[in-house]
């Protein structure tokens, strides 16, 4: 397989119909005060971009909450040369905007040798693996079966609002997890699988948007 950078896994997904968060790919530091101004000029995350890195939190090359044209700039200089610590040359440096929400959830997607192309929703965030919450889902990937899977989460009372919060938009999660079953199951994708975490799920109505995503294509031999 060969693994996709996370700019150009969003905007596959984005071309698939699943929302992604706002984002711009940046060359120099100039560039990403740029982007910083062109994407309204509140707070942005700034993060390494490579197709030979999975985990960017671990290196350093992750700068959360950024609010200045400044810092942006800083940011920028500082997640180059934290790659550059470690041997790794960046294909560039992405400014997105802090997406908000009520919850974090993932979607994963692989093709199982039994079972063909499948689905994993679950609990998201960097807490992922540590605290397992995921089910698996079979084609057909249809909004209603992924709502039906998701109901079996232990955090499923959650997606209704507890203690005054309010319901997530279930909707809008169920219904991006299907575009990203959908390409999995496509053949012409050529996707051997692929991993959004986090989705920022908002209140019913608000949507949801994909912050962060790796997809590996299939390479023939």
């Amino acid at each position: 397989t060969r693994m996709l950078d996370e700019a150009a896994s969003l905007d596959l997904l984005a071309a698939r119909g699943v929302p992604v968060v706002a984002h711009r790919v940046c060359a120099s530091a100039g560039g990403a005060r740029t982007a910083h101004a062109a994407l309204g000029g509140g707070r942005v995350v700034v993060k390494g971009c490579s197709a030979a890195i999975a985990h960017k939190s671990e290196l350093g090359i992750v700068k959360v909450g950024i609010d200045s044209a400044e810092g942006v700039e800083t940011a920028y200089r500082e997640i180059v040369a934290a790659a550059g610590r470690v041997g790794q040359t960046l294909d560039g440096v992405i400014v997105a905007t802090m997406a908000r929400g009520l919850r974090e959830l993932m979607v994963g997607a692989h093709l199982d040798p039994t079972f063909g192309p499948v689905l994993v929703v679950g609990d998201g965030g960097k807490y992922v693996e540590a605290m397992p919450d995921a089910v698996t889902v079979l084609a057909p990937f249809t909004p209603e079966r992924i709502e039906r899977a998701l109901r079996r989460l232990r955090i499923a009372p959650l997606l209704d609002g507890v203690r005054g919060e309010p319901p997530m938009d279930v909707a809008a999660f169920c219904a991006a997890a299907a575009a990203v079953g959908a390409l999995i199951a496509d053949p012409a994708a050529g996707i051997a699988s692929l991993d959004v975490n986090p989705v920022i799920v908002g209140a019913r109505g608000e949507g949801c948007v994909a912050v962060d995503a790796l997809v590996y294509r299939a390479v023939a031999l």
